[in-house]
């Protein structure tokens, strides 16, 4: 199915409304892979954003929330708790140089 804006899903639907394992895909090429409850993308999932920077883990109202990963292209990565698709509480972000932080985020 594919929107106006051109959004684009792949997947199930029950009444037009997303479910189940799917795909989207927006215009500007980011992706995200998940399992989608009343059409909003909850719990384990990969989205790829459109500078190539991804994030794994779990998803809480169509957010990186939870226990989580997000890498850059630079090679750094942190890993650790997000809250509303930000870090947050306590992880380990690595740096591009292999220096390291981990703490509260």
């Amino acid at each position: 199915m594919t929107w106006p804006n051109g959004k684009q899903y792949s997947g199930s639907f029950r009444d037009k409304i997303q479910i189940g394992q799917g795909n989207r895909k927006w215009p500007d090429g980011s992706t995200l892979k998940a399992n989608f409850v009343e059409g909003i993308a909850q719990g384990p999932g990969e989205m790829t954003y459109k500078d190539d920077s991804r994030y794994v883990g779990n998803f809480e109202n169509d957010k990186p929330n939870g226990k989580g990963e997000m890498h850059w292209p630079d090679s750094s990565y942190y890993s650790g708790q997000f809250a509303d698709g930000k870090p947050y509480g306590f992880g380990t972000k690595t740096f591009s140089n292999g220096s390291k932080y981990t703490g509260n985020f």
